[in-house]
C-alpha cells in the first residue's frame, strides 16, 4: 500500500463509504502513522472506528483531532455521538453544544443535540432542538423522525407522530427505522394491518434487524395469526433486554422427552409466568421431568402449579437437565393456534 498519507486517506474513505469498516481503519491509521498532525486524519479515522464498533478506539481519536484543531465543528459533532452511545450524556451535550458555538447552523448537530436531551427526559428543550433542525434543514428526515418518536413518547396526537413518520420516509425512503416508528405509532392506534406492514417494508430494507421482525410479531399476535407471531417472537432475544440463558444445555426444540429431564426458565414479570405456565402440564405430558427456575419470591406462588416436578429460583441449586427452554417460547413449540391454547 502507497506511502503517501493522502493516496491512504482516499483509500479509507472509499472503504468507509463501501462499507468496509476495518478496511478503512486499516488505511486511515497508517495515514495517522504518516502525518500525525492532521486533525481531519483524526476525524476520518475516529468515523471509521465507530462505524466498526470501536468505540472507544473513535473517541481517543477524535480527542486526538481537537488537541490539535479545537475549533473543528465536525470533530466535536462527532465525538457527541459516540458520548451519547456510551450514555455519557452531559459530556456528550457538551460537545454538541461546542459544535453549535463554532457552526450555528450545523442541523445535525442540533438534531442530536436533541437526542442527548430526550435520552435525560428533557423532553422540551429536546423538541426545540428538533424543531430548530427543520429550521436549518427542512430536508432532515431524522429530525422528523426524532420528533415523531418524541410525540408518541409524550402521548400527544398520535395522527401528528404518523404524519411526521410519513415526512420522513418521503425525503429518506430506505429510512428503515423511520417505517419500524411508523408502524410502532398505527399499532398503537389500532391500525394494526397498516402496522404490519410499516414493519415488514422496514425488514425488506434492512434485512438483517431483528427488531422489525420482532414488532412485526406483536402486531401478529394482535391480529391472531398465532403460530406466524410465535415464530417471529424469538427474535426478542436480540433485540430486548431479554437474553437467552442456560446455553451449555441444549434448546428443546421438539426433540422426544420420554425419559428426559427439562429446564424452563421463565424470563419476564409475573403475569407472563402466570400466563404461560400452564405449559408445564404439556410437557409432563410428553413424559418429561420439569423444572422450573424462577425469579426469587415467586416459588410460593408456583406452588402446586400442575406438570412442575420442581421449582427453584436460585440458579446454582438447579440439576443438570437434558434440555432447556424459555417459557414464552414453548407455544411456538407446540404450534400453540388459537383454538388449542391450552
Amino acid at each position: 500500500m502507497s506511502e503517501d498519507p493522502e493516496a491512504l486517506r482516499l483509500h479509507g474513505l472509499r472503504a468507509y463509504k463501501a462499507g468496509n469498516s476495518e478496511e478503512a481503519v486499516q488505511a486511515l491509521a497508517q495515514a495517522v502513522a504518516i502525518d500525525r498532525n492532521n486533525a481531519s486524519l483524526y476525524g476520518d479515522l475516529g468515523a471509521a472506528l465507530h462505524a466498526a464498533g470501536r468505540v472507544a478506539e473513535a473517541s481517543d481519536a477524535f480527542r486526538r483531532g481537537l488537541r490539535l484543531d479545537a475549533r473543528n465543528a465536525s470533530l466535536y459533532y462527532n465525538l457527541g455521538n459516540v458520548l451519547r452511545e456510551q450514555e455519557s450524556l452531559d459530556r456528550s451535550e457538551s460537545c454538541y453544544l461546542a459544535a453549535i458555538r463554532l457552526e450555528p447552523n450545523h442541523a445535525y448537530a442540533h438534531n442530536n443535540l436533541g437526542l442527548t436531551l430526550e435520552a435525560g427526559h428533557r423532553y422540551a428543550e429536546a423538541r426545540v432542538c428538533y424543531r430548530r433542525a427543520l429550521s436549518l434543514d427542512e430536508n432532515c428526515a431524522e429530525a422528523y423522525n426524532n420528533l415523531g418518536n418524541l410525540t408518541v413518547k409524550e402521548g400527544h396526537d398520535l395522527a401528528e407522530a404518523v404524519a411526521l413518520f410519513e415526512r420522513a420516509i418521503m425525503i429518506k425512503p430506505e429510512y428503515a427505522d423511520a417505517y419500524s416508528n411508523l408502524g410502532n405509532a398505527l399499532q398503537e392506534w389500532g391500525r394494526f394491518e397498516e402496522a404490519l406492514a410499516s414493519y415488514e417494508r422496514a425488514t425488506q430494507i434492512d434485512s438483517n434487524s431483528r427488531y422489525y421482525t420482532f414488532h412485526a410479531s406483536l402486531v401478529q399476535l394482535a391480529l391472531g395469526n398465532i403460530p406466524l407471531a410465535w415464530e417471529d417472537y424469538d427474535h426478542r432475544f436480540y433485540c430486548t433486554d431479554n437474553r437467552l440463558r442456560h446455553t451449555s444445555i441444549p434448546r428443546w426444540n421438539g426433540q422426544d422427552l420420554k425419559g428426559k429431564s427439562i429446564l424452563v426458565y421463565g424470563e419476564q414479570g409475573l403475569g407472563d409466568t402466570l400466563q404461560y405456565i400452564r405449559y408445564g402440564k404439556l410437557l409432563k405430558s410428553e413424559g418429561a421431568t420439569v423444572v422450573f427456575h424462577c425469579r426469587p419470591g415467586m416459588q410460593s406462588i408456583l406452588q402446586g402449579v400442575p406438570g412442575l416436578d420442581l421449582i427453584a429460583s436460585d440458579a446454582q441449586g438447579l440439576p443438570r437437565c437434558d434440555f432447556q427452554t424459555p417459557l414464552l417460547s414453548l407455544p411456538r413449540v407446540f404450534q400453540t393456534s388459537i383454538s388449542d391454547i391450552p
